[in-house]
């Protein structure tokens, strides 16, 4: 349950970022294309940061919240004994980890041909991006508050 709570948490933040920045000149339909944004670290470092700390989550780097959650899960599999799962998960883990190293690092080592101009961002969008950026930097910092949640709300809602 804390694996789907965050790994969504990390997900919506990431592409909530696309949402927010799109190109002024082409329709929505192309939020995906991330050489659109690669101009984001010029002409917003901080937007294109918090993005990379998003998809560098959902890859499971430590120390971020994904690599926990994603630690946690192994361990709770290897107790239970089933090794070949955890072979198949580690090995569907390093696949998807390089989809999601592709626009983190496009975003951290852009090669840009000029930049490319952006929408401007609403300041409820920012605070958006803002919560949800804070809420993977406490979950780095403080992982033990969320497991004790969790296991509260398991406790009062299940038992």
């Amino acid at each position: 349950m804390l694996f789907l709570i965050i790994y969504s948490l990390s997900t919506f933040g990431a592409f909530y970022c696309f949402y927010i920045t799109k190109p002024r000149y082409n329709s929505s339909f192309s939020l995906t294309l991330f050489r659109q944004h690669r101009s984001l670290t010029i002409i917003n470092p901080i937007l294109a940061f918090i993005m990379s700390i998003n998809f560098l989550s959902m890859a499971g780097i430590p120390p971020l919240n994904g690599f926990i959650i994603k630690f946690c899960v192994f361990v709770s599999i290897i107790e239970s004994n089933y090794l070949s799962l955890v072979f198949i998960l580690i090995i569907i883990s390093l696949i998807s980890a390089f989809y999601y190293l592709k626009p983190a690092r496009a975003f951290l080592f852009p090669n840009l041909d000029g930049p490319k101009f952006l929408q401007e961002i609403s300041i409820f969008s920012s605070y958006i991006v803002t919560f949800f950026f804070f809420i993977n930097l406490f979950l780095i910092i403080e992982p033990r508050l969320v497991f004790d949640l969790i296991d509260n709300l398991i406790y009062n809602f299940f038992i």
